[in-house]
Parts: C-alpha cells; structure tokens; sequence
C-alpha cells in the first residue's frame, strides 16, 4: 500500500509539472502573440507639430517628415518639418511657396504628398492644386517647381482645358532622379508621364501606349528608374500588371492577375527583379473600390521576373495584408499590413463598417518567402461623430498608414487627420512612431 501510495503522488507531482507547463507554454504563446516576433523594437515616438496630412521616412530611417497647413496669414501655408528619430529633435522646419489658387485653375489630386526620392537626395511634396515641389532635402530650398498645368494629353489638350478633377498616382525611384506620374478621369483621360526631378521637366511619354488600358488601377517605378510596373484593365481578359520600359514604353513582360472584378492595387518594386503586388479596399482620402468594398479576400502577392511569372501568396487566413505592402530598396525584404478585420455590416445604421480586430505588420524574406519579423499589435485610432451632427455621419476605427525605409529596416506609422474628430483617449493626433528591426 505504501508503494501503491508513492506512485500516486509520483504521478500526481509530474500532472502538476505537466500543467505547469502548459499553462507556462501559453502564456508565453499568448504574450508572444500580444507581442510579436523576430527582434522588431518598442516603437519610437515621434512628436510632430500641428496635424501633419502626409509623411515619409528617410531611406535609412532615420529621420520623418512630415507636412501640415497652418492658417498664418490671409491663405493658409504648407509647412514641412523634418525630425530626427533617435532623438525626436526638430532638424529642420520650412514653409512651402505659397499656392497659385487662380479662378479656373485646375486641381489634381495626388495619392503620395509627401516622399522621398533619389537615395534621399529629394523630398517631392504635393501642395496646392496643381504643384509638385522638389525640395532639396539637405539644404531645404526648392529645388524646382513642376506645374501640373503645363503638361498635355497626347492629343495635344492640355490639361488646363479640362473642367473636372484629374486624379494621379505618382511614385519616384529610389536611386535615380526619375518620377512617374499616371493621369486618369473622365472625358478619357489616360496620361502617363516620365519625370526628371532633377531638371525638372517631362522626359517621357507613354500616353499613346496605355491611354486605353491604364486606369489609376497602379503604378510603380524601379528603383534605377528603367522600368515601372502598371495595372491594366482589358476587355474581355480583366486586369493584369504590365512591366515596361520607362522611356520606350515597350511591354517587357504582361502578368495576368486573373481578377474577376476591377479592383486597384498597391505596386512596389523590391529591387530590379521583382514586384509586390497588394489589393487596396480604400485609397487615403476616401477614394475607394464599390466592386469590393469588404475587409476580407485580398491578396499579397511577390512577382519575381526572372522565374517564368512565379508568382509567391504572402500573408496567410486572418491576415488581411493589402492597406500597405512595400519593400526595401534592394529587394531582400518585404513587408505589408497583416491586420485581422472583420465587415460589420449592420453598424453605423445598416451602411456597414469595418472593425478592426488585430493590426499589425509583417516582414518577410523575399527569396524564400519566409516571415521573418512581425510587429506587435499597432495603435488603432477611434473617430467620433460630433455630438451635434447635421446630416450623416459615421464613427470609425483607423489603422496607420505604413512605410519601410528604403534600406529595409525601420518601419513608419502614421494616423493621418480626417474629418472626424478624435474619441478623447486619442488625443495625440501628431504622433507617429517608427518601429526598427534588431
């Protein structure tokens, strides 16, 4: 019976270690969840003044910039701050020229106000309703002004002819002077132009090769500025992504995307041989997809150019990774917003609204696909509907914007101001943060 005895309590002291594992075994799981993986730094907060509506990191990561409208004088002024990130210290603080506002001129809505360009060299902003300012981002003078106005379709209108709104994608390289800019609205504009930063002036243009298929639907340029990469849409094929020579214009290689419906995508070149590919919901701003509106079902998607079309799917269930997706300036690293979300369609009043479940983002490898660093959950903003509201209105929960640095090792998240104003635990409208790999 002693025996007998001993056993049991044996057994009873190693169910106990047993349990004690495996209540140790998830909450280590649970906080590395919370937490995420792979040597990704507490956040760095970042103090910027005002309300900045854009901001960009520099390609090594160590300094943001941002812009913001200040009501100074008789017209509001565009203000660019630069700050360091280590130090969160002011290193420059300059107003942007003041904008032509003419009756009758027209106005361009660009979807990037704010980047850096050229190894750092520039930081291209948009200001006003028709300017792209090339600042020089070591002295912090203009370098030169590029008006929107000035350019043509290929038929030889120019755009100041045009009574309505243009809208225009715009991306800049990361190693050259070179910038593209993809014009589209109705009346059939279709207009892709090749840019000079450094002089200042149009160099290319591709309007004649894609003024039927190109609709705003995405567009890249490479980092030596050869090549850019647009979404396409053709009847009855559907939609696919089209690699081209920048100056000539020449298709080097087509990529069916085989979409059933016509969505936008987020294009971004990692290094010169290959593509990240991420399906957009809403575009900054409000400019957003009818054909599909709902959190879930989008891809992520890595086109290497030099294995026959290989196409790699990153992010896998519950990770909904197309609000942004970029990657490093040599293409050894990608990343994108791997956010949990849900489509609630009976909130806000039947009219349906996202809810944010878990955001995040992820890191991977680009040659093996492999996930190799994740962040831990990221702010989410609340919005607030006024409590005197006239007309409709509706709350809201949002996610940062994203970028990576170029060199692929610091992360920027940024709330951008809306309309609505803030719950009152989210006060801190200026304050970004920048994440850093180990």
């Amino acid at each position: 019976m002693a025996k007998r005895a001993d056993a049991w309590k044996l057994y009873g002291m190693m169910a106990c270690c047993l349990a004690g594992m495996i209540v140790a075994t998830s909450w280590y799981l649970v906080r590395r969840q919370a937490a995420g993986f792979g040597g990704i730094r507490r956040p760095i907060a970042v103090s910027a003044k005002g309300q900045p509506y854009a901001a960009a990191i520099s390609p090594d990561g160590t300094e943001v910039a941002t812009i913001r409208v200040e009501h100074t004088g008789v017209e509001p002024a565009d203000f660019i701050e630069v700050r360091d990130v280590g130090q969160d210290r002011e290193v420059a603080d300059f107003t942007l020229p003041p904008v032509n506002s003419a009756p009758g001129k027209t106005q361009f809505y660009l979807n990037r106000k704010l980047s850096y360009c050229d190894a750092g060299k520039y930081l291209l902003a948009v200001t006003g309703l028709d300017t792209l300012e090339v600042i020089d981002a070591r002295s912090f003078t203009v370098h030169a002004s590029i008006s929107l106005s000035g350019f043509h379709l290929a038929d030889s209108r120019a755009f100041t002819d045009l009574r309505f709104v243009p809208l225009v994608q715009n991306d800049c390289s990361a190693a050259s002077p070179l910038a593209v800019l993809g014009f589209w609205g109705d009346l059939g504009l279709r207009s892709i132009k090749l840019v000079d930063l450094e002089k200042g002036v149009e160099v290319a243009d591709l309007s004649d090769r894609f003024a039927g298929t190109y609709r705003g639907d995405g567009l890249a340029i490479s980092p030596d500025g050869s090549k850019i990469a647009l979404a396409t849409w053709k009847d009855p094929e559907g939609s696919e992504v089209e690699l081209v020579d920048a100056r000539a214009g020449a298709v080097l290689k087509p990529l069916p995307l085989g979409d059933e419906l016509r969505i936008k995508h987020h294009l971004a070149f990692a290094g010169e041989g290959a593509l990240v590919i991420g399906e957009l919901g809403c575009e900054p701003e409000g400019i957003c997809s009818d054909l599909k509106p709902t959190a879930g079902g989008r891809s992520f998607r890595l086109w290497s150019f030099a294995e026959a079309g290989a196409v790699k799917r990153l992010g896998g269930s519950g990770e909904e990774s197309y609000r942004s997706t970029d990657a490093s300036a040599d293409g050894s690293v990608v990343f994108g917003y791997t956010g949990d979300e849900i489509y609630c369609r009976k909130c806000n009043s039947g009219s349906g609204e996202i809810r944010v479940k878990d955001a995040r983002f992820t890191v991977w490898d680009r040659a093996t696909g492999r996930a190799v660093a994740r962040s831990s959950r990221l702010r989410v903003v609340q919005h607030a509907c006024p409590w005197l509201t006239i007309g409709s209105c509706a709350e809201s929960e949002q996610v940062p914007e994203l970028q990576m640095s170029g060199n692929g090792k610091a992360f920027l998240a940024f709330w951008p101001q809306t309309g609505l104003q803030l719950a009152d635990h989210d006060s801190d409208s200026n304050v970004l943060e920048v994440f850093r790999l180990r």
